[in-house]
């Protein structure tokens, strides 16, 4: 079977976010997923000494997206978390300083 036939269908399967201004979250970007999101805050020149919030709408945010006091902080380097959730525009970004995140899915 010629491999034409067996790829039923691509999509696309990593993204990045990036946060220009620190306390302006930006919602993630139409990925979807099976099993969920990987996010990753990677250990890169623009991401040194920050640190990276990642989560959902929260509601003590003033604006209503994820900030400090209720996303998940991550520090470059950290591992990579599963968020198992359907689609990776369900999660905010932000972070103490212009930074940016990888998504993959899972």
């Amino acid at each position: 079977m010629p491999i034409s036939n067996q790829i039923t269908a691509l999509r696309k399967l990593s993204a990045q976010v990036s946060v220009a201004v620190a306390g302006t979250a930006v919602r993630g970007p139409d990925l979807p997923a099976v099993e969920g999101i990987r996010v990753s805050f990677p250990n890169i020149a623009g991401n040194a000494g920050q640190t990276g919030y990642v989560g959902n709408d929260g509601v003590t945010a003033p604006n209503g997206d994820v900030d400090a006091t209720n996303g998940f902080a991550m520090a470059p380097g950290d591992p990579p978390i599963l968020v198992p959730i359907s689609n990776a525009n369900l999660l905010w970004f932000d972070g103490s300083a212009a930074c940016t995140f990888s998504l993959m899915v899972a």
